[in-house]
């Protein structure tokens, strides 16, 4: 996953946003992030962001139902 992200993160400071928002407890934020940068679909993006915060020894447990409902708060 570290690959896949850098990857899909070419510069340091996206790489770290991302980080900071999920060390913030902010998945939401940093799915949306890594999905208008990347132009991932939502699912593939959920799944990426999940597993780097898997990585940085974060549990994400956010469902997919409450993943949609913060998306529709905003």
């Amino acid at each position: 996953m570290q690959r896949e992200l850098e990857g899909a993160l070419p510069s340091p400071e996206l790489h770290g946003e991302v980080d900071a928002l999920l060390h913030q407890g902010r998945f939401v934020e940093a799915i949306r992030l890594y999905r208008s940068r990347n132009g991932v679909d939502l699912k593939g993006s959920k799944d990426a962001i999940e597993a780097r915060a898997r990585e940085l020894g974060l549990e994400p447990n956010l469902s997919f139902f409450a993943f949609l409902r913060g998306l529709w708060r905003r």
